[in-house]
């Protein structure tokens, strides 16, 4: 958490197109480590490879791609009114921790 907390701060001033490419460049690292990856949650949670190869690691390929191609209508800052009158900043709120219960 602390570690997460400290590369925050570079973080949040990440501009969208590195995310993007960021995000797809993990996507295509899994991809190619898919067998070793599925080896790793095998042992962690004794998944068999039909989970996490098959299922669990292929999702969370495509849903990095997804993400990466959602990066500019998720970050940034947004008209709302036709005549500019307002704006609406989207800002990274922080680091989240979330723990899976298995």
């Amino acid at each position: 958490m602390e570690s997460a907390q400290r590369a925050f701060k570079s973080w949040k001033k990440t501009k969208p197109q590195e995310i993007r490419r960021i995000f797809l460049k993990a996507a295509d690292i899994m991809e190619s480590r898919l067998d070793e990856l599925s080896g790793y949650q095998g042992e962690e949670t004794g998944a068999p490879n039909m989970i996490s190869k098959d299922f669990n690691l292929p999702c969370t390929i495509e849903m990095l791609r997804d993400i990466a191609g959602r990066v500019p209508t998720i970050t940034g800052s947004i008209p709302v009114t036709a005549t500019g009158g307002a704006l609406v900043f989207k800002e990274p709120y922080g680091v989240i921790l979330g723990i899976a219960p298995w």
